[in-house]
């Protein structure tokens, strides 16, 4: 039990620290976006968020599946088992999300006028934001999982680490510059960072377990 227990805390030990600097990247820009915007910024954020959670119903659920699974994918059937796997979800769930996200970003006013009255159909651009940050994370999700399964965390950590100095430099000096914009680039800007980190370290790590599996 001690040495499965020191084995799962090595790798997962840094998924916890992840989740508070993920947290702290996010929200920074929201904060920023309330000191410089008003408090109706953060309510015009959250208004296009809850347009998208509709997503939701199947990110949580996918959220239950995917890593488990990807992690049996890969003990049964090694790295290509379990890359082919993420590459069906990204296929069918991603392109479902893409799908909704294109449905929201074409009418963005129409649908918050629709939800939530006229005066919030000028912030269209927010919903716009909102779509392709979803898709963003959607896409991002899957890779962590590969990461996960691979029990190469640190690279989510770390990514998480850049997203948050990004932030703490970049959150209030973009919105004070551009507006509710600049905070909606922020964001956009995080998940770029975080992609950007985490599938250049899924690629390396699996093509390197990949070999090593073919020489043993």
């Amino acid at each position: 039990i001690k040495s499965i227990s020191l084995h799962h805390w090595r790798f997962s030990r840094w998924l916890g620290a992840s989740s508070v600097l993920d947290w702290t990247s996010g929200n920074l820009f929201v904060i920023a976006a309330t000191a410089y915007c008003g408090a109706a910024a953060a309510g015009v954020i959250r208004a296009a968020q809850n347009l998208m959670g509709v997503t939701h119903i199947w990110f949580q659920g996918l959220t239950n599946v995917v890593p488990v699974e990807t992690a049996r994918r890969l003990r049964e059937g090694g790295v290509h088992s379990m890359l082919a796997y993420l590459r069906s979800v990204l296929l069918k769930w991603g392109g479902l999300t893409l799908l909704f996200a294109i449905v929201m970003a074409v009418a963005p006013g129409f649908w918050l006028r629709l939800m939530y009255g006229a005066g919030m159909a000028q912030y269209g651009f927010v919903l716009r934001f909102c779509a392709a940050y979803y898709v963003m994370s959607f896409v991002g999700g899957q890779m962590r999982a590969g990461l996960q399964a691979l029990e190469y965390t640190v690279p989510i950590f770390w990514s998480n680490v850049v997203m948050s100095a990004f932030a703490f430099a970049f959150a209030f000096p973009m919105t004070k510059w551009l507006g509710l914009r600049g905070a909606l680039l922020g964001l956009i800007g995080t998940q770029v960072i975080y992609q950007g980190i985490v599938g250049v370290s899924l690629f390396v790590k699996s093509s390197q377990t990949a070999r090593e599996s073919g020489r043993a």
